[in-house]
């Protein structure tokens, strides 16, 4: 072999080892250290956050039975009350088409008792004697009650229309609880024009009432969390003043559709 052949061979053989050197270094490994738990047993445990407030659970609006004006307001917002208590009055502004009309009907009716009286008087006096039958007496005087009747009925629509009562029981124009409670809001203030509630009309709210002692929490969740709630579920409260400490609580209703 000559000698540039020899040559030739180590300078191939040289660069083989060094590939193979730069092959097994490329080629090594990290050593990667892993660490290692004791397994154990548990429970998994699914959380689903609602956010929502706190509201009574009975919460009610006083409204008028007739429209009119704000005259007094006897008891302030945070009120303790209890059912009955007097909350404010109304004044009646009444209506004077309708009060003329009443006036009217009370005046007619003065006229048909009196001619009602005037007859039964003369009837009486023949009966007294036996000259009239008792089934044509009792007529008369049938005809001449329902006449006074109708008077007291036709004055009282009057006092109704004029003053908003007629006299007799508790009157439209005082505004009363309806349930023992506090009242949370009274967002009118005298001199207020109120409306009362009729099928057309929802009416002026002039109060509002709630049992504090019952509160409820309403809260809204993802519709992907909606399949996770069971009804009677024990759940957490925090509230955002005192997020230190929970309340427990129990899930009692699913609402059927999202709002």
């Amino acid at each position: 072999m000559s000698k540039r052949a020899k040559i030739i061979l180590v300078v191939v053989f040289i660069t083989f080892a060094g590939v193979l050197v730069w092959l097994g270094s490329k080629n090594k490994k990290n050593i990667q250290t892993f660490e290692t738990e004791k397994a154990f047993k548990a429970t998994i445990v699914k959380k689903t956050v609602a956010t929502g407030k706190v509201v009574p659970l009975e919460e009610i609006e006083i409204k008028p039975q007739i429209t009119g004006i704000i005259d007094k307001i006897i008891l302030l917002e945070g009120a303790k009350v209890k059912k009955g208590d007097l909350i404010a009055t109304v004044r009646v502004v009444p209506n004077e088409q309708s009060l003329i009309s009443a006036r009217g009907r009370v005046d007619n009716i003065k006229l048909r008792v009196k001619n009602a009286k005037i007859s039964y008087d003369r009837n009486k006096k023949l009966y007294d004697k036996g000259v009239l039958a008792a089934s044509s007496f009792e007529q008369v005087e049938l005809t001449y009650n329902q006449a006074k009747q109708d008077l007291v009925n036709a004055e009282n629509d009057y006092k109704i229309i004029k003053s908003g009562s007629s006299g007799v029981g508790v009157a439209n124009t005082d505004i009363r609880a309806q349930i023992s409670g506090t009242i949370l809001e009274i967002p009118v203030k005298e001199g207020d024009q109120v409306i009362q509630s009729n099928n057309f009309n929802a009416g002026t709210t002039i109060a509002s009432i709630a049992d504090m002692s019952k509160m409820i929490f309403e809260g809204k969740v993802d519709e992907s969390d909606v399949s996770k709630l069971v009804k009677g579920t024990a759940i957490e409260i925090s509230l955002g003043a005192i997020e230190e400490k929970k309340f427990p609580a129990k899930l009692n209703f699913i609402a059927p559709k999202g709002t």
